[in-house]
C-alpha cells in the first residue's frame, strides 16, 4: 500500500504471502525432515528478517483510510474484529469438527502412523495445515495493522507467539495433538484476556505481568501432559 498498491489487493497479496510462507514450513518439514518447532522459529526471524529490510526499519504509516475503517469500524456497536473473530472461528469449527478434513486433521495429530495405516495422508494433511495457517496469521496481522492503523516492525513478536500459545493450551488443546476444539482456543482468549487485563487495571509491573504469564503457560502444559497420562494409564488397564 505503501508503493501505491490498491489496498484491496495488498490485503490479498499478504494472505497469499502468508500462504506461501506455510507451504515453506510444511516442505522443510516434510521433505528435509526438520522439527516443526525449529522449523517455525526459524521462518520467523527470516520473515521478521525480510520485513526489516523491505521497510528499511521503518513503521508504515499513514495508511489509507479505507483499509484503517476495515479493522477499526463497526456493525451496530458491534467492532468489526469481533465479527471477523466470529465468522472465522465458527467456519473452522465447523471445518474441524464437521468435515472430513477436520476428522483427517484430528487423526493426524493423534499418530502419523496410526492416520497412515488407517488410509489418511498425513503429509497431504499437514500441508494443508500450514497452508491455512500461514494465510490465517497473514489474516489476523492485516487485522492488526488495520486496527493499529500502521504496520509496525514489532507486531507479532515473541511475547505475541507466547500469549497466543498460551491461549491455545488453556483451552484444552494438547501440545502433543489430537485433542482440541475452536470454542476452547475462544474461550482460552478470552480468560488470558480477562487475567492480562485484571493485571493491568491492578497496576502489576510489567515484569510480574510476564512471569506469572510464564507460569501459567508453564501449568497448562503440565496438566495437559498429567491428562495425557492419565489417558495412556486407562486406555492400557
Amino acid at each position: 500500500m505503501s508503493i501505491g498498491v490498491f489496498w484491496p489487493l495488498a490485503v490479498l497479496i499478504g494472505v497469499a504471502l502468508g500462504c506461501v510462507v506455510g507451504l515453506l514450513n510444511a516442505f522443510i518439514i516434510q521433505r528435509l525432515t526438520v522439527p516443526p518447532i525449529i522449523t517455525t522459529l526459524g521462518t520467523f526471524y527470516f520473515v521478521a528478517g525480510a520485513v526489516v529490510l523491505f521497510t528499511g526499519g521503518q513503521d508504515i504509516q499513514p495508511l489509507p483510510a479505507g483499509f484503517d475503517a476495515f479493522g477499526q469500524g463497526s456493525v451496530l456497536h458491534v467492532p468489526n474484529l469481533i465479527i471477523y473473530g466470529v465468522i472465522i472461528g465458527v467456519i473452522y469449527h465447523f471445518v474441524l469438527q464437521r468435515s472430513r478434513f477436520g476428522f483427517n486433521v484430528k487423526a493426524v495429530g493423534g499418530g502419523l502412523n496410526a492416520a497412515n495405516a488407517n488410509g489418511i495422508s498425513a503429509k497431504r494433511t499437514n500441508l494443508w495445515i500450514y497452508l491455512g495457517a500461514g494465510g490465517i496469521a497473514a489474516v489476523a496481522g492485516i487485522l492488526f495493522a488495520s486496527q493499529t492503523g500502521s504496520g509496525q516492525l514489532g507486531a507479532g513478536g515473541a511475547s505475541v507467539t507466547l500469549t497466543a500459545t498460551s491461549a491455545v493450551l488453556i483451552g484444552g488443546t494438547s501440545l502433543f495433538g489430537g485433542v482440541g476444539s475452536i470454542g476452547g482456543t475462544a474461550l482460552g482468549a478470552l480468560l488470558f484476556a480477562t487475567i492480562n487485563n485484571g493485571l493491568a487495571i491492578a497496576n502489576v509491573p510489567a515484569l510480574y505481568s510476564s512471569m506469572i504469564i510464564g507460569a501459567i503457560l508453564v501449568i497448562a502444559v503440565a496438566l495437559d501432559a498429567y491428562r495425557r497420562r492419565r489417558s495412556l494409564l486407562k486406555f492400557r488397564s
